[in-house]
């Protein structure tokens, strides 16, 4: 298999579109993720469910009249110690959740322990659209009958 950057203006020429057409992408993702302020039960659900410990859900849920501080919505969309949880984590998904998602949005809560960000998501989103990009980008550019591969 053939470098990314290897030599020969074919080759030049494919890095460029492809690094160019990657410096887009994530330069889009990155001004549309800084507009991003509005969380959606979606983004709660990952949160709660990779983050909260078991009996989270019947606290948040049991508590129908009354509001909800910051630091209690923080506590429960936050990682708050450095244990994985995973058995929890598969436990408190529906049937119709991959876990695999859920394990490494539990890996990435970790490192910023203790904070709910948007960010925690949206760069555990961007790695795998990263690979996607590399792996489409690979496939059409074989397709097309490409000598060179990425």
């Amino acid at each position: 298999m053939k470098s990314l950057f290897l030599r020969g203006k074919f080759q030049t020429k494919i890095s460029i579109y492809f690094l160019s057409g990657l410096f887009i992408i994530i330069c889009v993702f990155f001004s549309l993720g800084g507009q991003k302020d509005i969380w959606f039960c979606d983004e709660v659900y990952t949160y709660m469910s990779a983050n909260a410990d078991s009996g989270a859900f019947d606290i948040v849920f049991s508590q129908e009249n009354e509001w909800l501080s910051g630091d209690d919505v923080v506590d429960y969309l936050s990682a708050n110690d450095r244990s994985l949880h995973f058995k929890s984590i598969a436990d408190n998904l529906f049937s119709d959740h991959v876990p695999l998602y859920f394990f490494l949005f539990r890996i990435c809560s970790i490192l910023s322990l203790g904070t709910c960000s948007k960010w925690i998501g949206l760069s555990l989103n961007l790695l795998f659209f990263i690979v996607f990009y590399a792996c489409m980008w690979k496939f059409f550019h074989n397709l097309a009958g490409g000598v060179y591969t990425i």
